[in-house]
């Protein structure tokens, strides 16, 4: 079987698995042309506790003002259900590896900022987030993901168990960031060479060339630049994730005009994140690492805040809580208390699906409105959704799109993807690996009698170097009708390709992408696991 005719299967067994998922009253997952909205609605009473027992006649959804007829409804219940295992079992087979992650709602992500915050903020929050660790319960399930110069990284994966995460935690050293240090080096040295009495050859030197204006604007764009796209990797990874996932961004934030120092467009910036977030259900809650803004009292003068000096860092923390249905923690040292209540609204989440019907692709932002028919209640979701039509098919971005893909550290989960290694026996260092895809993970577009898709694959190999080699590069352009899909659906479909490893590969990257949603499977496996498989 060919590589295209394997992925063309591959999507047909995904039309019949959905097929049967809903009737079997599952939550679909297939998409057909007109684009299905899912919004995680949090319901509380006055006292902050989980409102339980709603059915999907007591909720009102509203797209830009049309009242909506409610398609899916679900209810994800952590909180009554039984304490889950605290990690994702591993596969039995060593020559297998996923990007599987938790598949049931409910987690929270606490991402830990050292890119923007300083290391005395730093030390502060990481003291009560530790406090909060120790307390988590047993049907909490909490991954720690660490933020710097770099993009993210995860310190942690999903567990209960407090002890190891405190120890994790403990690991995250605090330090100020590259970017943050010359930012502050900049504003220092502008101070300094705007006074009279100024003897310090090297402010004067950045006064004259305006180096500090330029030095401060550099590495302001690229912190912001680099922390939008760590909201963007972190929706990629965890995509997979059914329900709804909290993220839990302690930072002291950043300026919204350092996206213009990076050429950047503020809106666009943070339109791209908080698209990726809601269409793979993260809320992400702000809690600002600096805790309670201080009261400043000079002798004969007016007792004031610093709140003016930190305001504008809050803006982009205020912004992403409220387009992603979530709350911005600011100005308070409960950091703790701050983060408990986070985590809590992970606990019980009602889902609701619609397909809108104004289903335009105009590129407009449609706000969403829901409403529970019981009075005294507080109800919080996502604010909207960009209706964005199907973007051409430029390659420059697309290759770009797999590019960080390859770079990337970290596994994507929003295609669940499954790679096998094997020896092909007919040459030294030879491996086939077989590529599955997990049913019901690629959308589909249906025309006519026939369902359409589009696909990139790309299984490259990492030098130590950071350079690369795309050993597998292929576009698969999948066409499915009906014929067949009963003996797809029964045995199942693999892809397979054969890669020669290279003597100096650290690591291998299988990279699969929708083209039309831009969602992507990613598994990195390090060449030495490889060949322990493959001699």
């Amino acid at each position: 079987m060919t590589l295209a005719s394997s992925l063309t299967t591959l999507v047909a067994s995904l039309v019949v698995y959905n097929a049967i998922a809903a009737a079997s009253q599952e939550r679909p997952t297939f998409r057909t042309g007109t684009r299905l909205i899912e919004v995680s609605v949090i319901v509380t009473d006055k006292d902050r506790n989980a409102v339980r027992g709603l059915r999907a006649a007591d909720f009102e959804v509203f797209d830009n003002g049309q009242l909506q007829s409610v398609e899916l409804f679900s209810v994800e219940d952590n909180g009554a259900s039984k304490p889950t295992t605290n990690t994702v079992p591993a596969s039995a087979d060593p020559r297998e590896f996923s990007n599987r992650v938790p598949m049931d709602g409910g987690v929270t992500v606490i991402l830990f900022d050292r890119l923007n915050t300083s290391d005395s903020a730093q030390l502060y929050a990481r003291g009560q987030v530790a406090k909060f660790l120790e307390q988590i319960r047993p049907d909490d399930r909490v991954g720690l993901y660490a933020l710097d110069g770099g993009g993210f990284r995860v310190i942690h994966d999903f567990t209960n168990d407090a002890a190891a995460l405190v120890r994790a935690m403990n690991r995250v050293r605090a330090m100020t960031s590259v970017e943050l240090a010359a930012t502050l080096d900049a504003q220092a040295l502008r101070e300094a060479a705007d006074q009279p009495t100024i003897d310090n050859e090297i402010a004067v030197l950045f006064s004259g060339l305006d180096g500090f204006r330029h030095m401060d604007e550099h590495f302001q764009g690229v912190a912001a630049v680099t922390s939008i796209d760590a909201l963007e990797a972190i929706a990629h990874h965890l995509g997979g994730v059914r329900g709804r996932k909290n993220l839990i961004w302690v930072s002291s934030g950043f300026r919204l005009s350092a996206f213009a120092y990076a050429g950047r467009g503020k809106t666009t910036e943070i339109s791209r994140a908080t698209r990726a977030l809601n269409d793979a259900n993260v809320a992400i809650y702000t809690v600002d690492a600096r805790g309670l803004v201080e009261t400043i009292s000079i002798p004969g003068r007016k007792t004031f805040t610093t709140q003016s000096t930190v305001s504008l860092n809050q803006d982009i923390l205020q912004s992403v809580s409220e387009r992603t249905g979530a709350r911005a923690f600011l100005n308070t040292n409960d950091i703790n208390g701050a983060v408990r209540r986070a985590a809590d609204d992970a606990r019980l989440t009602y889902v609701l699906g619609y397909y809108p019907t104004n289903d335009r692709s105009d590129g407009h932002f449609h706000h969403v409105r829901v409403k529970v028919n019981r009075p005294g209640l507080d109800v919080r979701h996502r604010e909207g959704y960009f209706a964005q039509p199907t973007p051409k098919q430029v390659g420059a971005q697309r290759a770009a799109s797999l590019v960080t893909a390859i770079h990337s550290p970290i596994d994507a989960s929003g295609l669940g993807l499954t790679v096998r290694i094997e020896p092909t026996g007919a040459k030294p260092s030879e491996a086939r690996l077989t590529l599955r895809l997990d049913p019901g993970s690629v959308p589909l577009e249906q025309r006519a009698d026939r369902w359409i898709g589009k696909l990139d694959l790309v299984v490259a190999q990492l030098r130590a170097d950071g350079t690369y080699v795309r050993s597998v590069e292929n576009t698969i352009d999948v066409s499915v009708s009906k014929d067949g899909l009963a003996q797809v659906t029964r045995d199942g479909v693999n892809a397979i390709v054969t890669v020669a490893v290279l003597p100096d590969a650290q690591r291998l990257r299988i990279v699969v992408r929708d083209i039309k949603t831009g969602n992507l499977g990613a598994v990195g496996i390090t060449a030495k696991q490889v060949r322990t498989i493959v001699p």
